[in-house]
Order: C-alpha cells, then sequence, then structure tokens
C-alpha cells in the first residue's frame, strides 16, 4: 500500500524531537499534544509573552482582555483541554447577553435564547418571522462547514456574509443584527467582504451558552505555557527539510542566529507569515497564504469607578451607519478591583496606526480556492472620528 508523508513531518523516534513556531492557542495545544505523544518538544516566540490573540493582562488591578472572550461551549475541543489541565474548575458559565443600539435606545437580549429574540422590540415580527424561517437554512449550511477541509462549504464560502444574509433575512435584519455584530462587534471587516461561511462559524458559537473564567480566557494559555519549554523573544526565519528531519534557523532577542535540528515542526502562525518561515513551500500555497486578508483592531480598555447605568454589563453594537467608525464594546464588573469596573471597546483602525494593533482573519468569499487548508477567536460612549 503506498503511503503519503506530510511534507513537514518526519517519522516520529523514540527520541523524536519537535519544534513548534508561534505560541498563540493553536501552538500551544499542538505542543501539547506532542509532548503527550512523547516528543521533546520546544516552542518558539518571537513576542515577550506567550498566548497571541488569547491573552489576559492584569493592569493596576484590572483584568484586561486582549484577545478572544466570546468562548462557546461548543468549543469541545478546548473544553476537553481545560479538563485534560485540571482547571474544569476554575473556567463556568458566563454571560450571553448582548445589547443592540437602535434609535438611542439599548435592546438587551441573551444570545442562546430564542425567547429573548421573540420579545426583543429590537426588530419587527415580520423579521422576527424570518430569522426563525432561516434558522433550518441555516443549521444545514452549519451542519456542512469543517475547519478542517472546505471540500463540503461550496455554497456558503462562495458567498459573502451580506449576500448570504440578503438571501435569507430582511434588510432590518441585516442593518440590526448583521451589521452590528459582523461589521464589527465580532470580527472587524465588511460582511461585503467576509466569506458567509465565517458567518455561520461566529453565528453558531453566539447561539450556545458561553463559558470563561474569573481569570480570564488568558488562563488556558498561560497555564500551557508554564507546562511547556517556551523560549520567547526568539524569531524563527527559516525551517527546511534535511536528511535526517529538519533545520529550525531562529533570531535570539540580540540579534544572534541559531540553527537546530528537529524531527517535527509545526508551524501555527498567521497566514501570511508562513510563506516566510517556509522557504520551500509549494508556489500555489505561497500565493494563496500569502494573500490572505487579516483586518486590524485597536482594542481601548477602560477602568470604571462604578459600572455603567442599565441592567448590567453586556455588549453592544450599532449599525455601521451611526457609527461608522466604531464597533462594539464591552464590559464586565468580574475582572476589576472592588466597586470598579472594566470596560473594553474596539474601532478599526489602519494599518500602522497603532504597534499593538491585534489582527483576526476574515476569510473572503472564493469559489476557486486552492488546495484545502485549515483557516488560522455593555454600552461604552464612543463619538465616531
Amino acid at each position: 500500500m503506498e503511503t503519503h508523508q506530510h511534507p513537514f513531518t518526519a517519522p516520529a523516534t523514540p527520541a523524536a524531537t519537535a519544534v513548534v513556531v508561534g505560541a498563540g492557542i493553536a501552538g500551544l495545544t499542538a505542543a501539547w499534544r506532542l509532548r503527550r505523544a512523547g516528543l521533546r518538544v520546544r516552542v518558539r516566540e518571537r513576542e515577550p509573552a506567550a498566548g497571541g490573540r488569547m491573552r489576559t493582562v492584569d493592569h493596576d488591578g484590572f483584568r484586561v482582555e486582549l484577545g478572544a472572550s466570546i468562548l462557546g461551549r461548543n468549543y469541545t475541543g478546548m473544553l476537553r483541554l481545560i479538563e485534560e489541565l485540571g482547571l474544569t474548575h476554575q473556567f463556568g458559565p458566563s454571560s450571553t447577553l448582548c445589547g443592540f443600539d437602535r434609535d438611542n435606545t439599548v435592546h438587551r437580549l441573551r444570545t442562546d435564547s430564542r425567547g429573548d429574540l421573540l420579545r426583543t422590540r429590537l426588530i419587527g415580527p415580520r423579521t422576527k418571522a424570518a430569522v426563525f424561517r432561516a434558522l433550518p437554512n441555516f443549521l444545514a449550511h452549519r451542519r456542512c462547514l469543517d475547519w478542517d477541509t472546505m471540500d463540503r462549504n461550496t455554497y456558503p464560502d462562495a458567498l459573502s456574509a451580506s449576500q448570504y444574509a440578503r438571501r435569507h433575512l430582511t434588510q432590518e435584519a441585516i442593518d440590526h443584527l448583521c451589521e452590528p455584530l459582523f461589521g464589527g462587534g465580532i470580527v472587524l471587516a465588511s460582511p461585503d467582504r467576509m466569506a458567509a461561511a465565517d458567518m455561520l462559524f461566529y453565528t453558531a458559537k453566539l447561539l450556545v451558552p458561553h463559558f470563561n473564567s474569573p481569570q480570564g480566557a488568558g488562563l488556558l494559555t498561560r497555564t500551557l505555557a508554564d507546562r511547556l519549554d517556551v523560549e520567547l523573544n526568539t524569531r524563527v526565519t527559516a525551517v527546511r527539510r534535511r536528511d535526517d528531519g529538519f533545520s529550525v534557523t531562529w533570531r535570539d532577542g540580540g540579534g544572534g542566529e541559531h540553527t537546530d535540528r528537529a524531527d517535527a515542526v509545526v508551524v501555527a502562525v498567521p497566514a501570511p507569515c508562513v510563506p516566510g518561515i517556509l522557504p520551500e513551500l509549494a508556489p500555489l500555497d505561497r500565493d494563496y497564504l500569502s494573500s490572505l486578508p487579516y483586518s486590524r483592531a485597536l482594542i481601548v480598555s477602560l477602568g470604571l469607578e462604578r459600572p455603567p447605568r442599565g441592567k448590567g454589563p453586556s455588549p453592544s453594537s450599532s449599525p455601521a451607519v451611526r457609527t461608522p467608525h466604531w464597533s462594539a464594546s464591552s464590559c464586565t464588573t468580574t475582572r476589576s478591583p472592588e466597586g470598579w469596573t472594566t470596560a473594553a471597546g474596539s474601532s478599526p483602525s489602519t494599518p500602522g496606526s497603532s504597534p499593538t494593533a491585534g489582527r483576526m482573519p476574515t476569510t473572503p468569499p472564493s469559489p476557486k480556492r486552492p488546495s484545502p487548508l485549515p483557516p488560522p477567536s455593555s454600552r461604552v460612549s464612543a463619538t465616531p472620528s
């Protein structure tokens, strides 16, 4: 029987070694799995801290999320990882309450509650009926989606989020549900440039109960990094095949260059960065990865003396036509000094406007995508600029 070897893995031996490039949640999880399989693993991260887009930092007693904060219970792989690490008791349910601004009124509803959707005055009866009529189609299309292959994603992957919404929903739903959420609330990208497949993935996350930790989502990546051999401030510049495995060339914080040998290498960095690390990539893969667009976001966190007025903290989004330069903001009182509140808002920013701006992948509709590759996660008053 003919066997095919992945181009960036070599057969494991009893003393096999592996290098993981990137200490975000993907890289750390890969390193954890490899170590449990018996390999000696080293993780190299160019930043001074591990965690990538899943980090939580403490600042003057305030706990601030630097990236992912909405974790759905359908993240079954993450929940299994939390259990493996013995962290189950440190994670629990978190609020699904969202606020949507319409006509200077914030309409709050829990995203996993159909009852809230029926009762809300955010949208009218005709739009509510359209949303419930669209649910069977949504569920059918959602079942076709898989992060690991695009083979069954033809229909939602060829449409933009806007095109999908116009086919299945009303304009009112687009203006007051889709646009606030997918035009800045969850992903900072235009729904016209975002694939419907991505919108369906994010919607599925919103429609289930959420979970998090009082210590923040970064508890997971911090725990993984503490239990693994992670070297920070090291920039991997090239991974090449050699007769006995792979060579990994990297620079330390002082600029010195080094080369290590490894039996296996995992590159877990944003897609456009991959071609710069793998010079032996096929031209088609190089072009595809280099062209994947990422949106930028500037996340601003505010420490408040008291919780804002209202029924409680919740995310709040506005239609783009009302606040074209601002996206969603969130507020929580569970990660702050007693009597204080942490609020975080985000807005799109132009490339290069902030050296600390986070990036989030957004996949444009593409009916002719090359070989399947896995894809790379309360209201605060704001005045549009």
